[in-house]
């Protein structure tokens, strides 16, 4: 999640780095208290809308807070690995923005000083790094002081230096999850500072985090592009395949981890013109990555296209295709919310992920490769597929609002 010292180094000293910080200094001046903070990593604002970059599993939550009128902040990750097209985006680095804002605040900060060491010096923050980061969250939350955060994948500093200053924290699920691998970056033990509330996307999700302790609730699926995707009942021109591809594999047959010998034997059995490859957008963060990935592709299956994360959204490859196929991707819910089936290669009882009953009875989600090809095979016309439902429920979020008295 975090870069390297190195890395660090190089986002605190470059010059440019420090001219945007600049400029982002000079539009927080224009109003620098916030109701809300949204902070996501580089890897979760990867979604192509025109020549600008959202994060698709925030866009429900953000869009009912802008149409309430409330001031927010949309910020990275402190010293998140960084993306080459994350200044394409709302999201700002803090690196150097918050010892600007510090900085440009002297009297506020001194008035707060005893809060801020109060939290550099909290027993629960083992290493000096995490008690540096903590002190500069807290600095930015004294000054922009918001109610609530909504945040992926928040880390026990963030959700330390919230508690004690009073703000409400409320995770957004950005993934499948089950029981044993649960969906946050540290152990659930009693010492544990928890989010205030999860956000999931179906009751099943929510009910495995409820009997751990986590106040959890369902909201649906947090994307309102859905409908442009689920509207397009159309006939394909073409028979398509999808196939989404892993990032850092074990035991994978290509250099860069992204295809299991399982996947792969299935899909030499395939014509290659019929394969579309959608990189992970983790495994697309250079030039060199994606040029490596994409001769290795071209090279085993001479005839397919490629889709890459950054040119278009998951939702677009999913209706651009027939089916989806994929070792264990746990991209058959949003496959399955448009309608499309998914094979899975891997064996049936080895899949541990939850899988919603009607994603079962609308036969949305298949591990039988036979039963997979007698039934489904060259059938692409997307008008006559059931869906599966989990629509995002921004009352949810309004009432959130609401009880924060944000709202009316």
């Amino acid at each position: 999640m975090h870069n390297s010292i190195f890395q660090q180094l190089r986002l605190v000293i470059s010059p440019l780095a420090f001219l945007y910080a600049l400029v982002e200094l000079n539009n927080l001046k224009q109003k620098l208290l916030r109701d809300v903070v949204f902070i996501a990593s580089p890897v979760d604002v990867q979604t192509p809308m025109g020549n600008r970059y959202f994060p698709d599993k925030l866009e429900g939550v953000i869009k009912v807070v802008e149409n309430r009128k409330l001031s927010f902040l949309c910020v990275f990750h402190l010293f998140s690995i960084s993306r080459k097209l994350e200044k394409k985006s709302d999201f700002k680095r803090l690196e150097i923005l918050i010892p600007l804002i510090i900085f440009s605040h002297p009297i506020a900060i001194m008035r707060n000083y005893k809060i801020i060491k109060d939290e550099f010096q909290c027993q629960r923050l083992t290493t000096m790094k995490q008690r540096f980061r903590a002190s500069l969250w807290v600095s930015l939350f004294l000054l922009v002081k918001p109610k609530i955060i909504f945040g992926i994948g928040m880390d026990q500093v963030i959700l330390s230096a919230c508690k004690r200053m009073g703000i409400e924290t409320i995770e957004v699920m950005h993934g499948l999850f089950n029981s044993e691998k649960l969906p946050f970056s540290f152990k659930i033990e009693t010492e544990t500072v928890k989010p205030d509330l999860f956000l999931s996307w179906h009751e099943d999700f929510t009910t495995i985090l409820r009997k751990i302790g986590i106040s959890a609730i369902t909201v649906g699926y947090p994307n309102t592009f859905l409908h442009k995707y689920n509207a397009a009942d159309k006939k394909l021109e073409d028979y398509k395949i999808l196939v989404t591809l892993g990032w850092r594999g074990v035991d994978c047959v290509d250099p860069n981890g992204t295809m299991t010998p399982e996947l792969y034997d299935y899909l030499k059995q395939l014509p290659s013109k019929v394969l579309t490859f959608r990189m992970h957008p983790v495994s697309c963060n250079s030039r060199k990555q994606i040029l490596q990935i994409t001769k290795w592709l071209k090279k085993e299956f001479p005839f397919c296209s490629l889709a890459s994360p950054f040119d278009e959204s998951l939702l677009e490859s999913l209706a651009n295709c027939s089916y989806h196929v994929s070792h264990k991707s746990s991209t058959f819910f949003e496959a399955s919310l448009l309608g499309k089936t998914t094979l899975l290669v891997e064996l049936r009882e080895k899949f541990s992920i939850p899988i919603p009953e009607d994603i079962n009875r609308l036969k949305l989600l298949q591990f039988d490769k036979t039963t997979f090809e007698e039934k489904f095979y060259n059938r692409n016309e997307l008008a006559s597929y059931q869906k599966f439902k989990a629509p995002f429920k921004k009352t949810v979020i309004e009432k959130i609002l609401a009880a924060s008295s944000l709202i009316d």
